[in-house]
Formats: C-alpha cells, sequence, structure tokens
C-alpha cells in the first residue's frame, strides 16, 4: 500500500462522513503543529499544514477520523487499521 493510495482513502473516508479537509499554509507566527479535527459553523473540518509529508498527513488526518463511529460505513480493512492505531 503506497501512501498516496491510503492518503486517496482516508480523504475519501472523510468525504463519506462528511468531513471537509483542508490543506493550508500554517503562518509559523500564528499556528503551529500539523493540524487536526476542528468545527466551523457546526461542520467537522480537519485542517493541515501544508508542508506536511505524505506520512503526517496520513497520521493527522487517521488521528482526526478516529474520533467518528466507523461502524455503519464500509471502511477497507488496512484503512480501519491505520484509524484505529491512532485512536487516543
Amino acid at each position: 500500500m503506497t501512501r498516496v493510495r491510503l492518503l486517496g482513502e482516508l480523504e475519501a473516508l472523510a468525504s463519506r462522513l462528511g468531513v471537509a479537509v483542508r490543506v493550508e499554509a500554517f503562518p509559523g507566527e500564528l499556528l503551529h503543529g500539523r493540524g487536526g479535527l476542528c468545527w466551523l459553523r457546526g461542520q467537522p473540518v480537519v485542517l493541515m499544514d501544508s508542508s506536511l509529508s505524505a506520512a503526517d498527513r496520513i497520521l493527522t488526518l487517521a488521528s482526526a477520523l478516529s474520533a467518528f463511529d466507523l461502524d455503519a460505513v464500509y471502511v477497507p480493512p488496512f484503512v480501519r487499521a491505520q484509524v484505529e492505531s491512532t485512536r487516543r
């Protein structure tokens, strides 16, 4: 499984869950870190720094998606394993 494919699968899962994914530059003086799940006008959004590597984007997105109930949604086993590995 390539990182690009896994990231694409995570983005597709986010879309099915109604979670927007935004990748934007984080100005160093204002924001620090990778990003994560937030709520904007009542809607879930995953915001990630555009400078992140594919591996860090995968971790950030998987961690954010771990906050959602995935029992009612089909999730490929390799994607579910990634999400479950980031559950707190």
